[in-house]
């Protein structure tokens, strides 16, 4: 709550300067869904997570329809995956443990958008891609099941709310060296459509798909299987 106020508080501000022509300046919000997506065998994608997040607006225009959009946004995300059938539950047989992720970046995107001329003097399309550069803040983990712990056999391990970006996690006792990364890097690609409200405030609405290019869980068992993070989300703001 507080950073969403901070947050409103500096939309606020941004309406007492003049912005130039080249210049906007805004806030978004973007809920959306997320998932995990596993490239391997074994592990499989599982149920998607609510996705969202929620920043400042930069965009600079150094022709009349072609810019460079960034920005600063929070976002909240995760996602599950199962299949992971090295555990052994406490009914002493095989299983698969669902495996829920929740994530909390902070993410830069950088962007080059494109818009078409105004429509009948009050909208315009566009469309960008670029990268979005996110810096986990926090990564939490819960297990469906308690695991058999691997050095000890017969003791078992809960995962709930794990820390995951702690080195020496409660995981690491089911997995040696498990833990989540630091940062992702991902491709954005994005598309929606400006409406004008006066010659300086624009509403804006789109559709963004997100697509991760860093393995975001460092798995180390025997399989290695590499886990990106994908999102889809409706974009809605306001720009100055």
């Amino acid at each position: 709550m507080k950073h969403i106020l901070f947050t409103l508080f500096i939309l606020t501000s941004l309406g007492s300067f003049a912005v130039t022509k080249q210049l906007k300046l805004g806030f978004a919000f973007s809920p959306g869904v997320g998932w995990l997506s596993p490239q391997g065998k074994e592990l499989k994608k599982a149920n998607p997570r609510f996705y969202a997040d929620y920043g400042i607006v930069v965009e600079y225009f150094f022709k009349k329809n072609y810019g460079i959009s960034t920005g600063l946004y929070g976002s909240y995300e995760g996602g599950n995956i199962t299949g992971r059938k090295s555990f052994a539950s406490r009914s002493l047989s095989i299983t698969e443990v669902n495996e829920q992720y929740i994530i909390q970046t902070l993410a830069l995107p950088v962007a080059l958008k494109l818009k078409t001329n105004e429509i009948k003097k009050k909208f315009h399309f566009y469309g960008q891609v670029g990268f979005t550069f996110n810096f986990f803040v926090s990564s939490r983990a819960n297990f469906s099941d308690a695991i058999s712990e691997e050095a000890n056999p017969g003791t078992y391990v809960s995962v709930e709310k794990e820390n995951i970006y702690r080195k020496n996690n409660e995981v690491t006792r089911i997995i040696p060296k498990f833990r989540s990364n630091f940062a992702d890097v991902r491709i954005q690609v994005g598309a929606g459509v400006e409406y004008k409200l006066n010659d300086k405030t624009f509403l804006l609405m789109g559709f963004y798909f997100n697509n991760g290019l860093v393995n975001v869980i460092k798995d180390y068992d025997d399989k290695n299987e590499k886990i990106y993070f994908r999102n889809v989300a409706l974009r809605m703001g306001v720009l100055f």
